[in-house]
């Protein structure tokens, strides 16, 4: 996956949940081409259109971010969340985990981070204006609003932008944005 390269969510594959409960997109993953046990991290968007338990990813951690206007109920480990829109939970991947729907139908982004190799981190916030990504930030996520890089590419909703220490400036207007980053 280039540095600078926008993934278009849209045209990703669905692959059914390790479990079978459900599908997502892949985003990105390191190392390029890792499956589902050999990945160091990995982005996702799920598509969640009715109750379900989520696998397991033991040896990791999972930042879950609601991506579309909304709530659901998570049950994490017997401990109950109401999960938001634009409002990043985080909880481990050993964890027995099932989400109830509340408003129907939603997408959520998944940052999905394996132990001994690296932890992560979610953060949202609303932008008007150029970023300059830091330097951990792996891929830039567009919730809602209008967002294009210097060549005049627009990103859609749910659209990511890969990102590197080398990545150029993106611009946003009344824009919500998920900021994905790695550290080792």
């Amino acid at each position: 996956m280039p540095l600078g390269s926008i993934i278009r969510t849209s045209r990703l594959a669905r692959v059914p949940w390790k479990n079978g409960a459900g599908t997502t997109r892949e985003g990105a993953v390191f190392p390029d081409g890792a499956g589902p046990d050999s990945f160091w991290w990995r982005i996702s968007v799920a598509d969640i259109i009715e109750d379900a338990a989520f696998s397991t990813f033991p040896g990791t951690d999972r930042h879950f971010l609601l991506a579309t206007a909304g709530t659901l109920t998570m049950d994490v480990d017997g401990a109950r969340r109401t999960a938001a829109y634009g409002r990043p939970e985080t909880f481990p991947g050993e964890a027995d985990v099932s989400v109830r729907l509340s408003s129907g139908p939603t997408s959520v982004i998944n940052l999905i981070t394996k132990h001994p190799y690296c932890t992560g981190d979610v953060s949202v916030e609303r932008l008007d204006g150029p970023l300059i990504p830091h330097v951990n930030a792996v891929a830039l996520v567009l919730l809602n609003g209008a967002a294009w890089i210097d060549s005049g590419e627009r990103l859609e909703p749910l659209d990511f932008l890969i990102c590197g220490p080398t990545t150029e400036g993106i611009q946003f207007k009344e824009a919500l944005v998920a900021t994905i980053s790695v550290f080792p």
